[in-house]
């Protein structure tokens, strides 16, 4: 997305906890609150379930938009989508919902808030679709009811991936993890059979995992060394794209001593924008060796088959 222009009618205000800004032309104080609440709640719950190495400083930014509208237009966005994460500016972008459903505008902000979380603990690297998307899915399904964190199956609206798995299993017409778990962006969007069901299956898979590291998966269709699954897969990862960019900052400086020249701060400050196709093709298969390169992967799509069929 591409920020566009906005008027000058925006105020921010700052979370309780400090770790995101909302910037908004929105003047509806108790739908603010809620907004507030629900992105708070969130972070809360993406610290516990992959907590930080270290505490993140970074505050993010939450634009809210007063109407679909002005969303539209300032990230040139398409009709349908309700928020979006923007890698480049960091900003989490939605609008409120009123006038389609408020549920739908807060479940996004969650799913979207997870992909915004990501990009900084794990350092500006950059997971695979079945990871972000399925988690953004499975998070954005959660409720928040007097203080507790309540996982589910179902995000609001058109976001609810039950019915189009079980379709995919009615049909045949999910793929196989081999491919599915190793598709690029491009392969993975574009799987079919619908333009979703790229997002029901990674759903599918993260509800299974993060369901059964809960205890909530019957012990005939779960083994203990899938819980290790999603924790392998975030370490190599992040450290796969440190090294990417710590050998790019020598290489920087290098070519600054070679010709002379003063390194600054911001020459340092790298993303994944910095890092090549081939070398994020590396990285992303050193983390998918670490995590289902552990396991029996035609055994573990059996156990995550019998999970769908029976208990989603």
């Amino acid at each position: 997305m591409s920020p566009g222009r906005i008027d000058q009618s925006w105020r921010a205000i700052a979370t309780p906890s400090k770790r995101y800004v909302i910037k908004t032309n929105s003047d509806n104080t108790r739908f603010l609150k809620e907004v507030i609440a629900r992105v708070e709640a969130s972070r809360d719950l993406f610290e516990e379930e992959y907590p930080p190495e270290t505490p993140l400083t970074h505050v993010s930014v939450v634009r809210v938009f007063d109407d679909q509208d002005g969303f539209a237009k300032y990230g040139d966005t398409p009709p349908g989508a309700i928020g979006w994460f923007s890698p480049s500016t960091t900003e989490l972008v939605l609008f409120d919902g009123v006038n389609i459903d408020r549920n739908v505008t807060y479940a996004v902000m969650t799913h979207e808030a997870f992909h915004q979380y990501c990009h900084f603990l794990f350092g500006k690297s950059e997971a695979h679709r079945w990871f972000d998307e399925g988690h953004g899915d499975y998070f954005g399904a959660f409720e928040f009811k007097r203080g507790k964190a309540i996982p589910g199956k179902k995000m609001p609206g058109g976001y609810n991936r039950v019915p189009e798995i079980k379709q995919m299993f009615r049909d045949k017409s999910y793929k196989p993890l081999s491919e599915h778990l190793y598709y690029n962006h491009g392969q993975w969007q574009g799987q079919g059979p619908t333009n979703v069901s790229c997002y029901a299956q990674s759903w599918s898979i993260i509800y299974f995992l993060r369901m059964g590291t809960r205890g909530k998966v019957s012990k005939r269709m779960w083994k203990k060394e899938y819980a290790d699954i999603l924790p392998h897969y975030t370490k190599a990862l992040k450290s796969g794209f440190a090294e990417a960019y710590e050998e790019l900052r020598e290489a920087i400086k290098a070519d600054a001593e070679a010709k002379g020249k003063t390194v600054t701060p911001g020459m340092l400050e790298l993303d994944r924008s910095f890092i090549s196709p081939k070398t994020k093709k590396k990285i992303w298969a050193a983390a998918m060796d670490a995590s289902f390169g552990q396991i029996d992967l035609d055994e573990f799509q059996a156990d995550w088959e019998r999970f769908v069929d029976k208990e989603i």
